[in-house]
């Protein structure tokens, strides 16, 4: 993936983690998400919408909260598997 795919795939995370938790502010890259309001019950949502947007499946071992800390882990987390699926 070039830089400029891998900063709209970014824009488009913050984007469904901003409509998610109702954000009114961009997060920054190191926020808590759970300190802005992502619990369990939204992750599954979230990682839904994640795969509806990128056109991926996550098996059950990449879903460990530690993916869903900060926005930089998820980020981490999008690109790694775009990068499998190319």
């Amino acid at each position: 993936m070039n830089e400029q795919t891998l900063t709209a795939v970014e824009e488009k995370i913050v984007e469904l983690v901003m409509n998610k938790l109702l954000l009114t502010e961009q997060p920054s890259r190191d926020d808590s998400l759970k300190a802005l309001g992502l619990n369990s019950v939204q992750i599954v949502s979230f990682v839904i919408s994640l795969e509806d947007t990128f056109h991926v499946a996550f098996e059950d071992e990449e879903l460990h909260p530690d993916h869903f800390r900060t926005l930089d882990r998820l980020f981490t987390l999008v690109k790694n598997k775009l990068t499998k699926t190319l």
